[in-house]
């Protein structure tokens, strides 16, 4: 038994570990580590707010009930619009950070003249981009509206506000922030851009 999970362990080590390592140190995995980073205390914040906002729905004490509501509850309303501004809107965060970290790896690895912050405000566009849902009715691509499901003129809402800007619109974040990137770096690379007047300021 004791010789089959060394042989096991070695063939991790040899065959599946080196894989595995490869692919976490890879450009992509790298800015996504780094953007789970950067958004780790907008989490913690948002969730405290969050458990504060429900506690009388897990704790059902009526003494209890009754301290909360006369005491932290009338800031209620207060804690729903924390929690809106950090976990409603997530998928901004993450798109950002990790747009930005994504291009400042390019940035500095292949010495290119290009700006992590204009990476992550073209991430941020695309991504928006994503939002409003359209459907092709009539010929046409026309805003979806589903009043059933809170979709109004394409937009999707809910207590927290738009949904694909919150926890559900991060792996459309990375997508449009992959994208974003690479065809910013590839405009670059290959001198695509558009030129300008002499009489327009540089910068």
């Amino acid at each position: 038994m004791a010789e089959k999970e060394s042989n096991f362990t070695g063939w991790l080590n040899e065959k599946i570990l080196p894989i595995v390592g490869k692919f976490a140190n890879t450009r992509f995995v790298r800015a996504v580590m780094g953007a789970g980073y950067s958004i780790i205390a907008f989490t913690i914040i948002g969730s405290m707010f969050l458990i504060m906002s429900v506690i009388t729905q897990v704790i059902t004490f009526p003494s209890f009930v009754d301290f909360y509501n006369s005491t932290l509850g009338r800031f209620n309303n207060l804690f729903t619009v924390i929690y809106n501004a950090t976990l409603g809107i997530t998928a901004l965060f993450f798109t950002g950070s990790f747009a930005y970290s994504y291009t400042k790896i390019y940035q500095q690895e292949e010495n290119l003249d290009i700006s992590p912050l204009t990476g992550a405000f073209l991430s941020l566009f695309a991504l928006f981009v994503t939002v409003p849902q359209l459907v092709w009715k009539n010929g046409s691509a026309q805003f979806l509206t589903d009043t059933k499901n809170a979709v109004f003129s394409g937009y999707a809402v809910s207590g927290s506000g738009l949904t694909r800007i919150g926890a559900t619109g991060i792996f459309t974040g990375l997508i449009m922030g992959t994208l974003a990137v690479q065809i910013y770096r590839l405009c670059v690379k290959k001198g695509w851009s558009i030129k300008m007047p002499n009489s327009v300021p540089k910068g």
